[in-house]
């Protein structure tokens, strides 16, 4: 099996997992990940954070506040960022029952209608141009992590095959580039997109 990985950034985790599975892994860079400086609103009650890239930069924002400003409570996506936000010594104060941006989003304004909530970003998933054109039919499957790297690799590519997708944004992304059969992970994690 050889697969074609779509990366943003230097190293990934997926890559390690298909190839304990015995996959001939070729990772192509898409995108990296950048920090932008964010500010939090004052009188901000809560931040959500949806990835494990807005942590580094989340911690630098919150170190800068003013010691007198209210820290806020954090609710994270899943799981994974939980632990990444935790590991730099943040507390977690919420997690959706689904790990998507969308489930963290209706579920905390469920919870609390009326605080003030401020979405975490903190970082940039810039472009990386791709030099030549990818033939998708020298590749047994692609796994496809965002819905940017959907469509920053598919512009250079011709060709088809089996297409993996980590979550339903990025199984949309497919669908939109002409690709209606896709396979989607159970739950949003690599470990699951691997396993598909």
């Amino acid at each position: 099996m050889r697969c074609l990985l779509p990366i943003v950034g230097p190293v990934s985790r997926l890559s390690e997992l298909l190839r304990a599975r015995g996959a001939d892994v070729v990772e192509v860079q898409v995108g990296e990940i950048v920090p932008v400086p964010t500010e939090i609103p004052v009188g901000t009650e809560w931040v959500t954070v949806v990835s494990q890239n807005s942590v580094p930069e989340l911690v630098r924002t919150l170190n800068a506040r003013n010691c007198g400003c209210v820290r806020p409570k954090i609710a994270a996506v899943g799981g994974k960022t939980a632990t990444a936000l935790r590991s730099v010594g943040l507390t977690v104060d919420f997690l959706p029952s689904v790990a998507t941006a969308e489930a963290l989003r209706a579920e905390l304004h469920r919870r609390e209608p009326s605080a003030r909530i401020f979405d975490f970003k903190g970082y940039e998933n810039r472009p990386v141009p791709l030099v030549g054109t990818i033939d998708l039919a020298d590749f047994t499957d692609v796994y496809f992590t965002c819905a940017s790297s959907v469509d920053r690799l598919l512009q250079n590519a011709r060709g088809a095959t089996r297409c993996h997708a980590i979550g339903p944004s990025t199984s949309a992304a497919l669908r939109r580039r002409g690709i209606a059969a896709v396979l989607e992970a159970s739950e949003p994690t690599l470990e699951a997109l691997a396993d598909t």
